[in-house]
């Protein structure tokens, strides 16, 4: 075994990606192993092996994802290799986590928070980043992003925690985040830990555009007599059969007026993925969508889209992207508790014209009995 674990603070909705890390030598095909993930939840405690089903578990390589993570999904995540176990991960989730924005240094902005050292307690509070995001621009200088997670551990592993040992912090050395359930209230609640944020980080980055291939055509006689340029993913008849890109997820959504929602782009890729968002044909910046709405429309680190008071002008399509591929389509209709058409009041009218014609009729019919009765 590498490693006793690791600590993964997600939050809820979130897609979580947790790798068995394989190391493998030169000589060593990873196809001879095979690699297999259970996992034991904290509600039941019982382990059992995750079948990947295209939705909310995937396995792809040695790495497992679990998309829309909730608080049921807390628990332990085993990683086995030909039966043995290789890597565990204690998966803890909450419902918010606190992001301060910073820059990577040489950049102008707020800087990361630098190590503490908690001397009379034996803690060291630091920032775990997590892997950066593609990069937003090609061809040009862009951004980039990556997350940074607030987590403790012990400043000297020989030495106990004061006033009391804290096993968690013994037992994973890499350290427990800041906010994670695992880390015992008595220190959650130091002005140190809950007054250090994680942190977002802005970084610059440059993205080469893709460059295709030319493809020439000749006549009989060899001479050129057309070229083109070709994508990466061009094939020619009598090639293998080219693999299909996935299906693009469109749905329709109807959502009173007034309500909050948030969208979550359904993309499947692997990795810290840089999703964007249009409205219609236009494209929502999330670095300045939040200004232009006042606040109403904003896009979350991780790549999901907020609006609130929903408004009927916001019936439109939405779309979301990843690596330039179209994901999916939302069509989103707003309606209102008591939105009524003028058709709809003219049925009413018609409806109350004929109970009040039959109203009249049964009076005239109980009238005319009582004459006869009378006679």
């Amino acid at each position: 075994m590498k490693s006793v674990g690791e600590i993964v603070l997600i939050q809820e909705d979130q897609r979580l990606e947790v790798s068995c890390d394989l190391c493998l030598r030169p000589d060593q095909d990873q196809k001879d192993y095979v690699v297999r993930w259970s996992r034991a939840l904290a509600l039941s405690g019982r382990e059992r092996f995750i079948q990947p089903d295209g939705e909310k578990f995937q396995i792809i390589g040695d790495t497992l994802v679990v998309h829309r993570v909730s608080l049921e999904d807390v628990g332990e995540y085993y990683c086995t290799k030909n039966g043995g176990l290789e890597i565990r991960y204690v998966v803890d989730v909450v419902l918010v986590e606190m992001h301060r924005e910073v820059v990577e240094p040489g950049m102008s902005g707020n800087l990361p928070a630098k190590n503490s050292v908690l001397k009379e307690r034996n803690l060291k509070l630091t920032t775990r980043w997590l892997s950066w995001s593609e990069c937003d621009k090609c061809g040009r200088g862009g951004q980039r992003r990556r997350i940074g997670v607030c987590t403790v551990l012990k400043n000297d592993h020989d030495k106990p925690v004061a006033p009391l040992p804290i096993p968690t912090l013994d037992q994973f050395v890499s350290g427990v985040p800041c906010r994670s359930s695992l880390l015992p209230p008595i220190l959650r609640a130091l002005n140190e830990i809950a007054g250090r944020d994680s942190e977002i980080m802005i970084g610059k980055c440059f993205l080469p555009c893709p460059s295709y291939a030319t493809r020439t055509f000749t006549d009989a006689t060899g001479k050129v007599v057309d070229s083109v340029q070709v994508e990466e993913k061009y094939f020619d008849v009598g090639t293998a059969r080219p693999t299909f890109l996935p299906l693009v997820s469109r749905k329709s959504l109807y959502e009173k007026q007034g309500v909050d929602i948030v969208l979550d782009c359904p993309h499947k890729s692997k990795g810290n993925v840089l999703i964007r968002w249009q409205n219609g044909t236009n494209l929502i910046n999330p670095a300045t969508i939040k200004k232009a709405t006042n606040g109403r429309v904003t896009v979350d680190i991780y790549g999901r889209l907020h609006i609130k008071s929903l408004q009927f002008t916001d019936t439109r399509t939405m779309s979301c992207w990843t690596h330039g591929r179209l994901v999916a389509t939302m069509k989103l209709v707003i309606v209102g508790a008591k939105d009524y058409s003028i058709k709809d009041y003219v049925v009413y009218a018609g409806c109350g014209m004929v109970g009040l014609t039959i109203l009249i009729i049964a009076i005239g019919v109980c009238a005319q009995r009582n004459k006869k009765t009378m006679r």
